[in-house]
């Protein structure tokens, strides 16, 4: 029985990245084996164990046959006889295909070394054309390693243009692309996985219902990448995912808020920030903040017990309205920064008003809230004219 260290932790280990998770592979093995070691068996499709005393995962070599359409149409093979060579060619790319020993010798049948010195994605087989969500996989690793210039080899881009056109990525569930896209938002550099798939023509396979005949129209992404570029604004999911909606429907305006949460399967925290930065736009495109349109928003925002939500959305909003080629592409829809600034003054006004005066006067029921309404209007108006932003209204 031999174990080896294997995939990302191998790859990362020699581009000089942290190792965060280690898998390994045991050849010449059986599932009997390794429970009379004390292995604990968690893989209900193909063999995989935790350690007993580490609790990493290690799985038995193993071969696939596609059998099936989509992601998980496989059949798997794990025996004694699989090698390390077998289980390492039904890997994705070539720089996850390779393997190190016990005794740190490195196994890379397939090349991967010399392309993660070329700094190149390269699929490991023919059969990488069996399993559509590697297409997502290497849009994904291109955005995760692009500081470092990988590109992608020119047949494993033709391949996955292939893959396209035959129209397997509708066999992915929601779930998966929801999990690929999600994990892209917070990355470095999200803007290089949407293009990539923007590039492969592939969105309307990802975000429209198969039974639809047109596509999604050119997408302009360069917004995620304003974001990605700004260090100070923590890469929140919420408020990527809402900068993403925001580039795919001012792009293609038939397509609602909704449908696109639903055909992403988006969290209710991703879909609530995506809404709230569509009303906040809506609401700034006005020439002037008026303290009766704030306090309407703020009561859905719900800025007191949601301030999470609420400051997922100024991130976005902050995003889109700091950069002026941003403003330049999206004119009609961004606020600019003073008037932005305004409204995050008129919520701190709006947040500092306190139920607990009215209550500590002896009042209750409906009379504590018509003065909180009151005074939490006075102090936006306030807030609002004392930036220049609106004229004083009367409650």
């Amino acid at each position: 029985m031999q174990i080896y260290l294997v995939g990302g932790a191998v790859r990362d280990e020699l581009l000089g990245l942290e190792v965060v998770d280690r898998d390994f592979v045991i050849v010449g093995a059986s599932p009997q084996m390794l429970l009379d070691k004390g292995y604990r068996q968690v893989g209900k499709d193909f063999p995989v164990f935790l350690h007993p005393q580490t609790q990493e995962e290690y799985a038995l070599a193993r071969t696939e046959r596609k059998a099936g359409k989509g992601y998980t149409g496989f059949t798997c093979y794990a025996a004694p006889d699989v090698t390390l060579e077998d289980d390492l060619q039904r890997r994705d790319l070539t720089i996850n295909a390779i393997a190190k020993s016990s005794d740190d010798k490195l196994v890379d049948p397939y090349g991967g070394i010399e392309d993660l010195h070329r700094r190149v994605l390269r699929h490991v087989s023919p059969a990488f054309s069996e399993d559509p969500l590697r297409i997502l996989r290497v849009a994904r690793f291109a955005a995760r390693f692009h500081e470092f210039g990988f590109r992608i080899a020119a047949e494993t881009w033709h391949l996955m243009q292939y893959m396209v056109a035959s129209g397997e990525l509708t066999e992915l569930s929601r779930e998966r692309v929801w999990q690929e896209l999600s994990r892209c938002l917070t990355g470095p550099a999200p803007h290089v996985f949407c293009q990539l798939i923007s590039d492969l023509d592939a969105w309307s396979q990802l975000l429209l219902d198969p039974k639809q005949a047109e596509g999604l129209n050119p997408i302009d992404w360069r917004l995620l990448m304003d974001a990605a570029s700004q260090p100070h604004e923590p890469a929140t999911l919420p408020s990527r995912y809402a900068l993403f909606a925001l580039c795919v429907l001012r792009a293609n305006p038939k397509l609602t808020t909704g449908q696109l949460q639903q055909a992403l399967r988006v969290p209710n925290d991703c879909a609530e920030v995506s809404t709230l930065l569509f009303r906040i736009e809506h609401l700034l495109k006005a020439p002037t903040l008026l303290a009766d349109d704030v306090i309407n928003m703020l009561k859905l925002a719900d800025p007191i017990r949601r301030p999470q939500r609420w400051q997922d959305a100024m991130r976005a909003c902050r995003v889109v309205a700091l950069n002026p080629p941003a403003r330049d592409r999206l004119a009609d829809a961004v606020p600019h920064t003073h008037v932005l600034e305004q409204l995050i003054l008129a919520e701190q006004a709006y947040c500092a008003v306190s139920a607990e005066e009215f209550m500590d006067a002896g009042l209750s029921g409906a009379q504590i809230g018509q003065q909180l309404a009151q005074k939490r209007f006075k102090s936006v108006n306030e807030a609002l004219q004392q930036q220049g932003s609106a004229p004083a209204q009367t409650d």
